[in-house]
C-alpha cells in the first residue's frame, strides 16, 4: 500500500468494518505513514473507553499536507454523509489531487457520487 503514495495523493479514505482498537487491515502501514499518531489515538481511546466511528488524521507526505479519513460501520447512508463532510477537508482538492480508498469496506465507496462533487482522482485498493 505504501508504494501507492505519490506526491499527488492528498487524502486516504480508510473504510473499515471494525474500530481502530481492533487494528483493521492496513493499520501498520498507515500508522507508519502518519508517524505513530494512530497508535497514540488508540492508546488514548482505550484509556477513556471511547471508540469513534470517524477519525481524521493530518500528516505530511512529499512536503504536502495529507489527510487520513478513517470510517467504520456498514450503514451506507451514514457513510456517504460522513464522506461528504470529510472529503471537503482534503487540501488542494481542485488541483487534480488523488484520493486513495482502502480497507475491508472500500468496495462500498460510491466513486461516481464523489467525482462530480470533488474534482479529485480516486484509486480504490482492495
Amino acid at each position: 500500500m505504501l508504494d501507492q503514495i505519490t506526491a499527488q495523493v492528498r487524502g486516504i479514505v480508510w473504510l473499515t468494518s471494525k474500530p481502530l482498537a481492533d487494528l483493521p487491515n492496513h493499520f501498520q502501514d498507515l500508522d507508519y505513514l502518519f508517524d505513530g499518531i494512530i497508535s497514540k489515538k488508540i492508546s488514548h481511546s482505550e484509556s477513556t473507553d471511547q471508540h469513534f466511528e470517524k477519525n481524521l488524521f493530518s500528516g505530511k507526505s512529499f512536503e504536502k499536507d495529507l489527510l487520513l479519513i478513517q470510517l467504520w460501520g456498514t450503514d451506507s447512508t451514514k457513510l456517504n454523509k460522513e464522506l461528504i463532510e470529510a472529503l471537503a477537508l482534503v487540501p488542494a482538492k481542485d488541483d487534480g489531487s488523488k484520493i486513495i480508498v482502502l480497507g475491508e469496506e472500500a468496495s462500498k465507496f460510491p466513486e461516481k457520487n464523489f467525482k462530480a462533487k470533488f474534482k479529485m482522482k480516486y484509486q480504490i485498493l482492495t
